[in-house]
Order: C-alpha cells, then structure tokens, then sequence
C-alpha cells in the first residue's frame, strides 16, 4: 500500500466514530496525529495530505494546528444530519 493511501486510510477508519457535532466542536487530524498513529515522519504525512487535498479527498480546517478531514465522511453527516432535520420539520 502506497503511503498516501494509508494517510487517507487512517482519516476514513478513525473518522468513523464522528458525529457532526465533533466537527463542528473543532474535531480533526493534524499531521502530527497522523504521523503518530502510522509510525511515519511529520513531513511525509504533511506532503501525502496536500496531495489528498489537492485531489479534493480531504477537507483543510485552517488553525493552529492545521486540522484535516476525510471530505466523504463530512458529506455523509452532512446529509444525515439533512434528513433528519427535515424528518423533524415534518416534511
């Protein structure tokens, strides 16, 4: 498995247990996170997910530190949470 794969891998799978209220809270991964958690150095980490960016797979949430997230697992809480607040309306 090439290197940026398991960055993105890792977001995916350690992003599954979010909810929209984490995100909204400031919840993410910083490439030093990343590198921790894949046993890799900062500066690999950091290059791999300006290539995911730059694909459009991950999301850049600007701060300090520089938080990234999976761009699929924002869209789906950002539809689950869509459709219930429409089921909650009543419509």
């Amino acid at each position: 498995m090439k290197r940026i794969e398991k960055v993105y891998n890792y977001m995916v799978v350690e992003s599954k247990g979010f909810f929209l209220k984490d995100i909204k809270s400031g919840r993410g991964f910083s490439a030093t996170e990343i590198a921790k958690g894949l046993s890799m150095i900062r500066n690999n980490v950091s290059l791999e997910l300006n290539n995911l960016l730059r694909a459009d797979k991950i999301i850049k949430i600007k701060g300090r530190p520089v938080l990234f997230l999976d761009r699929e697992t924002v869209e789906r809480l950002d539809r689950r949470a869509s459709c219930r607040e429409r089921v909650f309306a009543g419509c």
